[in-house]
């Protein structure tokens, strides 16, 4: 989450040129609305159903978080 400052703070500044940056917002709505969904949809169903929904959301997190890393790797070779 404390990424998305930055991001938009390159955005702004850059514009439309920063491919980076934009794929970078992209993908934190994504998860943020998948998160949101899956966490909702986890407080009204059974204690099983609910396990797995959590379950799924810790995967799209930690998909999420392994996405990031090599967006900075991708910009941290750039700047080299």
């Amino acid at each position: 989450m404390v990424g998305i400052i930055p991001t938009l703070l390159t955005k702004m500044r850059q514009g439309e040129s920063n491919s980076t940056a934009s794929l970078s917002l992209k993908i934190h709505a994504l998860w943020a609305i998948s998160y949101s969904l899956l966490w909702l949809g986890s407080l009204g169903t059974t204690e099983n159903m609910a396990f797995r929904l959590l379950y799924l959301n810790t995967l799209v997190t930690s998909g999420y978080i392994l996405t990031c890393f090599f967006l900075v790797l991708k910009t941290w070779r750039n700047k080299r």
